[in-house]
């Protein structure tokens, strides 16, 4: 039974990885700018932070 769970860890571990670095393997041009991750999190204001 623990082989069996290990062995599904271990495809889920593959999977993950796999879909993580086709994220990674992405043009810099499709990732959110400073300013729009700003935005995205409300840290846009002019207060001067």
């Amino acid at each position: 039974m623990t082989a069996f769970l290990v062995s599904l860890q271990d495809t889920e571990d593959d999977a993950y990885r796999q879909r993580l670095s086709e994220k990674i393997d992405r043009p810099a041009a499709e990732f959110a700018t400073v300013e729009e991750l700003d935005r995205r999190l409300g840290l846009s204001g002019n207060d001067g932070r």
